[in-house]
């Protein structure tokens, strides 16, 4: 493809995109197989009868003069609990890695060059798996993951802006969609939940970078189910010397302890954990806070603060509470217990410890002092808690 043509597609694929989301439809270029010609002129056609129903006038200003508010995007391809910026650079050594070398369409200041060869490796990280039916898990009983897809550059060409690979294309074929329709283009962010950030066809790849993969918001055609199986396809749309395609044959997420450790490891503690919880069978009411603070020297210590509402030993409500300070990245928390006594005091009732196993799964083991008078109740052992509801934005699954 001429450095001309590829310039076309890649403004005809933007524009494609920017009438989809205005029009509620989007045209992706035909297969593989057609001639850059007859893809530019397919989307040129595309983008015509896009505008051509409408008269040409000044864009005016809307309504909105406020941003949305913190919400989940109805179309996202993991629990946005799993992972935020940034992605991690390394696959590790366990699960299903793909990888394989891939010469990219690559510029200089002169324009086309010698292809560069990347190494484009393509894994997954496990999410909580909290049996939830979501847009990326429809009956709610698959397992759950974030799927990565990485280009690294040779350690010569690390950071290197003289010469530059290009992103290539990339779709997917799952169930009845096809590497030609119009809904296999995936859309590759290097930020993870996003609604619409997308890094575009033929952008320049001058670092090592981690992308996630991610469903455009252009209705359920194009929701892809990426913890099932799927083939993906990375096209470099380069049909002069060096081209080739990368291809991955990637199978159902089904992790084990062996293959991946961290579906069944208790979750790290964040904000995500911040919900009202209860126990239905003792109707326990439980919330939880987690709060962060930043030292002098910029460190940042998160908190845990929780109300636990039960019933003493004559009936009557009974209130654990407290508060501890714990590392960002841990897994458990151990807090002092103290129950609202008279006149405003907090006498010390024990411990609790905080584990969340999932999403909707939240572990605590008490272990009350020796010689609590009643009607004080003594339990002991972990209880399990359910999410009754999370805080606005905060969707764990």
């Amino acid at each position: 493809m001429s450095p001309t043509l590829r310039s076309a597609l890649a403004f005809a694929l933007a524009a494609a995109a920017g009438n989809a989301w205005a029009e509620g439809s989007v045209y992706l270029i035909a297969s593989p197989a057609t001639s850059g010609a007859q893809r530019l002129a397919t989307l040129a056609s595309t983008q015509a009868r896009a505008t051509s129903a409408k008269p040409a006038q000044a864009k005016a200003m809307g309504n909105a003069r406020y941003p949305g508010t913190p919400m989940a995007n109805p179309y996202r391809a993991y629990p946005p609990s799993c992972g935020s910026d940034p992605l991690p650079d390394a696959s590790g050594s366990t699960g299903v890695i793909l990888s394989q070398d891939l010469p990219l369409y690559t510029k200089d200041q002169n324009g086309r060059t010698t292809p560069e060869t990347v190494k484009v490796t393509l894994w997954r990280i496990a999410c909580s798996s909290g049996n939830t039916s979501t847009p990326y898990n429809a009956n709610g009983q698959a397992q759950n993951a974030m799927t990565l897809l990485r280009f690294d550059r040779a350690a010569a060409n690390e950071g290197r802006s003289d010469v530059i690979p290009t992103m290539p294309l990339v779709r997917i074929k799952q169930g009845p969609t096809g590497y030609g329709d119009q809904a296999s283009l995936v859309r590759v962010a290097a930020e993870p939940n996003t609604v619409i950030s997308e890094t575009a066809f033929d952008s320049p790849i001058i670092y090592s970078t981690t992308y996630v993969l991610e469903n455009f918001p252009f209705g359920d055609d194009f929701n892809h189910q990426y913890n099932q199986a799927f083939d993906l396809l990375v096209d470099p749309q380069d049909t002069v010397a060096g081209y080739k395609t990368a291809e991955f044959k990637v199978p159902a997420y089904a992790p084990t302890q062996a293959t991946y450790p961290d579906a069944s490891a208790p979750l790290f503690l964040d904000g995500y954990a911040a919900a009202q919880w209860i126990k239905g069978d003792t109707g326990d009411g439980l919330l939880v806070q987690v709060t962060e603070q930043y030292g002098g020297d910029g460190s940042m210590t998160r908190q845990l603060v929780y109300d636990l509402l039960v019933r003493d030993l004559d009936d009557n409500p009974f209130w654990l509470v407290g508060s501890a300070a714990f590392p960002v990245g841990a897994t458990e928390v151990e807090v002092a217990a103290n129950y609202l006594g008279k006149s405003g005091q907090l006498p010390a009732w024990g411990k609790a410890k905080f584990r969340v196993q999932n999403c909707n799964r939240l572990e605590v083991t008490f272990t009350p002092n020796a010689g609590l008078a009643a009607p004080v109740p003594t339990f002991s052992g972990t209880r399990v808690y359910s999410r009754l509801f999370s805080a606005n934005g905060m969707i764990c699954e």
